[in-house]
């Protein structure tokens, strides 16, 4: 593991090994979301809004997707099945576990799962 590194062990899933995140995997991860839900929308989005939970969802995707330098075989978050329910929670169970560990070595208390 180096300095840029961090393991995660996810029940049900396997170990996990993610970047930390710099400034320049944050420009990405926004960058990925904007590209992947197109212009901002205008006005207030209310939390529990299609397009907040949409928002939420896509961020964690590009999250993973930016973050993870290794997975258990079984995990390929861009070959997922966007119909089947089990994709979002098995997505919602890694970001959760990477960003406590995250928050963990940054010495903060780890977010909520809708802190995306």
């Amino acid at each position: 593991m180096s300095k840029d590194t961090f393991e995660v062990q996810v029940e049900g899933e396997g170990r996990f090994v993610f970047r930390r995140r710099d400034l320049k995997i944050g420009f990405a991860i926004m960058a990925e979301t904007a590209r992947l839900l197109g212009p901002a929308p205008r006005g207030d989005i209310e939390e529990g809004d299609p397009e907040d939970i949409l928002h939420q969802l896509v961020t964690v995707y590009a999250m993973l997707r930016h973050q993870t330098v290794e997975a258990p075989d079984a995990w390929d978050i861009v070959a997922m099945d966007p119909q089947d329910h089990a994709t979002y929670r098995r997505m919602v169970t890694v970001w959760t576990q990477m960003r406590s560990k995250e928050e963990e070595l940054k010495g903060r208390k780890a977010p909520a799962a809708t802190d995306a």
